[in-house]
């Protein structure tokens, strides 16, 4: 898989010298950070690194806004060949929030749920992206956000069975119950945790996360 991913980066790094206009450059750098997320994936395959915690996160600067425009782009194609609609009015304050973490794992889990969810939502309806803003909490002179994702579809669900797989360990995996455990398991090492929720009339992967707001120490906390 590396080999036609170089091929990709390469294309990449050619057009960036390129004149393209500002939606183009949106739509290279939603290309980019896919293909990194599949040399992410590619590196944590080996669930044994991650339960060892042999797994390092990559922390970088980002705009959570890109983050969700990756994370939408690889549902759009299965959503029009399920006749879906994607509901994610989302506020411009939290699609503009700075964070400090690993922008590719996030991005990996978050897009790994949505999929889950458009794979099993009934065929000409509707699933839904939420994020709701949490307290900011100080910490060492950090500064952190509780973000809450809800990824929601009407009907049954998902099978009991791919949430076990998903929160259990074993060694008989689906490939679905294989990528919801490797997320899961991510996730909890992003200090965050999710859970599959089943209502009357609709189910939903709820995603809570802890993450900095920022690189660098609050200012008030650099001379100690």
């Amino acid at each position: 898989m590396r080999n036609p991913l170089n091929g990709i980066r390469f294309t990449h790094k050619l057009l960036e010298t390129t004149p393209i206009s500002e939606n183009q450059k949106q739509f290279l750098e939603t290309s980019n950070a896919c293909e990194r997320q599949i040399l992410a994936i590619i590196e944590d395959m080996d669930l044994g690194s991650i339960d060892e915690g042999s797994t390092e996160l990559r922390m970088e600067e980002f705009v959570l806004r890109n983050v969700l425009d990756t994370v939408v782009s690889q549902v759009m194609i299965l959503l029009k060949e399920r006749n879906l609609q994607l509901l994610h009015e989302i506020l411009k304050e939290i699609k503009t929030l700075f964070l400090y973490g690993d922008r590719i794992r996030l991005q990996l889990v978050l897009s790994d749920f949505l999929l889950n969810v458009v794979q099993h939502a009934p065929p000409g309806g509707w699933v839904e992206l939420k994020i709701s803003p949490g307290l900011k909490l100080i910490r060492d002179g950090n500064e952190f956000v509780r973000l809450e994702f809800r990824m929601t579809h009407p009907g049954k669900g998902l099978p009991s069975t791919l949430i076990q797989e998903m929160n259990e360990d074993g060694n008989s995996w689906t490939q679905e119950g294989l990528g919801l455990n490797m997320s899961r398991k991510l996730l909890n090492k992003m200090n965050g945790h999710v859970q599959y929720v089943r209502e009357h009339d609709r189910c939903y992967f709820l995603v809570d996360l802890e993450i900095r707001t920022r690189k660098g120490r609050l200012k008030a906390s650099q001379g100690e």
